[in-house]
């Protein structure tokens, strides 16, 4: 199962719901850089929460699982 996140009217998770989904916006990475360009997190070398800097993570979608989990509004099945 994967975790389904809904921000700004797009849904994100790693499967790929678009045929089913009109509201799909991708995968984690593309979730990321929407929260980027909102101020939601950051990067150099490695990722962040502004809110946060000292929890650091190896990838955008580690950032996610940890820092948005609240976020999330359901799961998906392959």
């Amino acid at each position: 199962m994967e975790k389904v996140y809904e921000y700004k009217g797009k849904k994100y998770c790693e499967i790929d719901i678009s045929e089913k989904d009109d509201a799909y916006g991708g995968g984690l990475f593309e979730f990321y850089w929407e929260l980027r360009k909102d101020g939601l997190v950051c990067e150099y070398t490695f990722y962040y929460s502004p809110e946060t800097p000292e929890d650091q993570y190896d990838s955008a979608e580690e950032l996610i699982e940890a820092e948005f989990d609240d976020w999330v509004i359901g799961e998906e099945h392959e």
